[in-house]
Order: C-alpha cells, then structure tokens, then sequence
C-alpha cells in the first residue's frame, strides 16, 4: 500500500541545483508516466495510470504553475492512461488506454480546467471525455507525440513494434484514424 503522505512528483532546479517535492496529499499521483505542457506553458498535464484502487487511480491530472504544481485537478478518469499529449492548435488533451485501445480528449474550453472532477467518484460513462477513434487491431499505444505546428500525432504501439501517424481534422478539430508509417505491416 502506498502511503498517502507519498512525495511522487519533484521540482529540480538544475541551475541552482536542488530538488524539492511538489505534491503531498491524500490521493496519490502514482507512477507518472507521462508530462506534458499546455501551448502556453503554464500548467503540467500528467498522466498516471496506476494506484491501489480506483479511487487512487485517476489517469489525467493537471498541475498548476500559479499553484506551484502543488495540487493536483482531476482532468478525466482513465485507469491505464500510460501517455497524453497537448496539441498545440486547439489545446484539447488527447490520451490513451492501452488495454481499451482507444483515443480519447479532454477539452478545456468544453469541460472547464480541472476543476470538475471528483477523485473520488468514478467517470464510467466518460462524461468528460470525447471519445477521438479506436486504434485498429487492438494497438497497444504507449507514448505519443505531436508536431510542433499541430498538424499530425505520432503514436509508439510497442506490442508491435510500429509507429502510427494520425492527421489532424482542422475542420472538426480532432484527429483521424492513424495509419502505420513504420514497422509491423507499414
């Protein structure tokens, strides 16, 4: 069991090298597996896809820089988020659940920032989720990447050994069904 006073995320300051712990608190952020940073560089996004029980077990959380990264605000409930990404054109999250296969997105100006979810109460039906596609043949997506400029995602399905593209829709503001660019059957 993991004790609630836990310390799992840290601030290093490499220029005047030191470290300090930035979250304690009763629901622990356990096993960060993924950061990422909104467009303008203000708040952490971080994906945590492990903990004792649900209630422990978030998968999107944001951590604000007006707040010292001191708190975490429940985004979505995903169980086995392992990755997320922020694209940088139209600042939704999108992440993964490599058991379900899917792509989800969590959208800001849809769903507020993080101030509307509960770690105590489950989000079966992904209320405040969109759901983005379905990964063909069962992918197993553990990292993922956009360009820099928005327009294309890279997805890393280590279960088999590809790499994914999926293009970014500008007119409906999401991204489309990704197709192999390496590996596998690409």
């Amino acid at each position: 069991t993991q004790d609630p006073q836990a310390q799992p995320l840290k601030e290093f300051d490499l220029k005047n090298r030191y470290m300090k712990s930035l979250y304690t608190g009763k629901v622990p952020v356990t096993r960060c597996y993924t950061i990422d940073w909104e467009a303008n560089g203000d708040n952490m996004i971080v994906a945590t896809p492990y903990g004792e029980d649900k209630k422990e077990t978030v998968g999107v959380s944001m951590f604000k820089r007006d707040e010292g990264f001191s708190k975490p605000h429940y985004l979505a409930y995903m169980p086995k988020c392992h990755t997320l990404v922020v694209d940088k054109l139209d600042g939704k999250v999108y992440y993964s659940d490599y058991t379900k296969g899917e792509l989800r997105s969590y959208d800001y100006n849809k769903y507020g920032m993080g101030n509307n979810y509960d770690a105590n109460e489950e989000d079966p039906d992904g209320e405040n989720q969109d759901m983005v596609f379905k990964f063909a043949d069962g992918a197993a997506v553990r990292f993922m990447v956009c360009h820099p400029e928005g327009q294309y995602m890279y997805l890393l399905d280590n279960a088999r050994s590809t790499i994914l593209r999926s293009d970014y829709d500008a007119e409906n503001k999401t991204f489309t069904a990704p197709y192999v660019v390496c590996g596998g059957n690409g």
